[in-house]
């Protein structure tokens, strides 16, 4: 039979497994295909008798889904894009901007989402925060005193 997006591209794996602890059976079906995989979970509560049923539908990324565009805002009205990984650390990109516009100093900038603070968070990734596609970084100078 010829392989399509309507059939699986692996046959289904079933896995049973019965957690000691408390006595609960689970059988976990996982069926792949071209678009993402269709994982069902059953499973049985051995002290209340109860079957749970789950269902999960996981998309796989393209290529294409994996880049997304953040805009970085200046309060001087200056917007700049950049195409960056979903999984790719935030500290990547608060440096690009840096370079791009001669800020050496990372104490000189502070980077702000949603109302909070990001230049703590950069290890975390796009993801990690919540960025989506088109949104926007708000790029802040510091003001030094004497």
């Amino acid at each position: 039979m010829a392989s399509s997006s309507a059939y699986p591209t692996e046959d289904p794996v079933i896995t049973v497994k019965q957690e000691h602890q408390t006595g609960d059976s689970i059988i976990t079906l996982k069926h792949q295909h071209q678009t993402g995989d269709s994982i069902i979970t059953v499973k049985h509560e051995h002290e209340t008798g109860d079957c749970i049923i789950t269902v999960k539908k996981q998309q796989h990324q393209t290529r294409e889904d994996s880049f997304i565009t953040v805009k970085i805002k200046e309060a001087t009205g200056r917007v700049t894009g950049f195409r960056v990984k979903r999984d790719e650390p935030l500290q990547r990109l608060m440096t690009m901007w840096r370079e791009q516009y001669g800020f050496a100093d990372y104490e000189r900038v502070r980077f702000v989402f949603n109302g909070r603070r990001i230049n703590d968070d950069k290890n975390k990734t796009v993801n990690d925060i919540g960025l989506k596609d088109g949104d926007s970084i708000l790029a802040m100078l510091v003001q030094m005193g004497d």
